[in-house]
C-alpha cells in the first residue's frame, strides 16, 4: 500500500476517533444547554465555522501557488544547466567547466534533495555550486565572438543562482508559525464546537460530526504538505535534474 493511501486512512481514522470521542462524551456528560442557548449557540458557531472556514482556504490557496511555482522553477533550472552546456561546448578548454556542471546536478538529485527533505542543505552540493563558478571563471575566450558566449553563459549562471536560491527558501516552508498556532488553536475550537452541537438524533450527530472533523483534518495535512514540497507525499522529485543530466553527458558524447 503506497504512502497516500496510508495518509487517507490515518485521517479518516483520526476523523472516526475524534466523532466517537466527542459523541461518548457528550453522552456521559451532557452540556445541559436549552433550546434557546443552542440556538444561539449555533449562530456563533457558524460565524466561526466561516472564519475558520476561509482562513484554511485562504491558506491552501496561497501555499497552492507557492508549490506550483516551485514546481515552474524546478523545472527551468535544469533546462538553464543544460543552455549553460550547449554553450560551453562553443568555448575551447571548456571541459572542466561541463565535467563541474555534470557533478553539481548529481549533487542536487542524489544529495541534496535527501538533505532538502530533512529541511537541510547539503554542504557537499554547495561546494559543487561554487566549484561550477570557479571554472567558468577560468575559461578564456580566445576572440570576441567567443568572449558572447562567455557573457552569455554568466547570464544563465545567474539565473541558475537564483532558481537554486528560491528553491532551497522553500526547503523551511513559507508558512509562518502564528499561522500554524491559529491553525491548531481553530481545530480545537472546533472539537469544543462539535460537543455542543446538538442535533438531537444520534446518527445524525455522529455524521456531522465526522464530516466537520474529517474536511477540518484533511485541510491542515493538506497545508502540511503543500508548506513542504520537497517531503511528505506530494513531494517534488529530483527527475528533471537527472533527466538533464543524461541530456548534458549526450551531448558531451557526441
Amino acid at each position: 500500500m503506497n504512502a497516500e493511501a496510508w495518509n487517507i486512512i490515518a485521517l479518516v481514522c483520526a476523523a472516526v476517533a475524534g466523532t466517537l470521542g466527542a459523541f461518548v462524551i457528550r453522552r456521559r456528560r451532557p452540556h445541559g444547554l436549552d433550546a434557546m442557548q443552542k440556538n444561539l449557540l449555533a449562530t456563533n458557531i457558524g460565524y466561526f465555522a466561516t472564519l475558520y472556514t476561509f482562513f484554511l482556504s485562504f491558506a491552501v490557496i496561497t501555499l497552492w501557488n507557492n508549490f506550483t511555482d516551485t514546481s515552474e522553477d524546478l523545472a527551468h533550472e535544469p533546462y538553464t544547466a543544460v543552455i549553460l552546456a550547449r554553450e560551453a561546448r562553443l568555448l575551447p578548454h571548456s571541459e572542466p567547466f561541463r565535467q563541474a556542471l555534470e557533478g553539481y546536478l548529481e549533487s542536487v538529485a542524489r544529495e541534496e534533495w535527501a538533505a532538502m527533505a530533512r529541511a537541510e542543505r547539503s554542504p557537499a552540493t554547495q561546494e559543487r555550486y561554487d566549484a561550477l563558478w570557479r571554472e567558468w571563471e577560468r575559461i578564456r575566450p580566445e576572440d570576441g565572438s567567443k568572449a558572447v558566449y562567455h557573457v552569455r553563459m554568466l547570464e544563465e549562471l545567474k539565473d541558475l543562482s537564483r532558481l537554486r536560491h528560491a528553491r532551497l527558501e522553500q526547503v523551511r516552508g513559507s508558512l509562518l508559525w502564528p499561522f500554524w498556532l491559529l491553525i491548531h488553536l481553530g481545530f480545537v475550537f472546533t472539537l469544543v464546537a462539535l460537543f455542543y452541537t446538538d442535533l438531537g438524533h444520534g446518527l445524525a450527530d455522529l455524521w456531522y460530526m465526522g464530516m466537520m472533523l474529517f474536511m477540518v483534518l484533511i485541510n491542515i495535512w493538506l497545508i502540511r504538505e503543500l508548506d513542504t514540497p520537497f517531503s511528505g507525499v506530494l513531494r517534488l522529485g529530483p527527475e528533471r535534474f537527472l533527466e538533464s543530466l543524461e541530456r548534458i553527458r549526450a551531448l558531451v558524447a557526441h
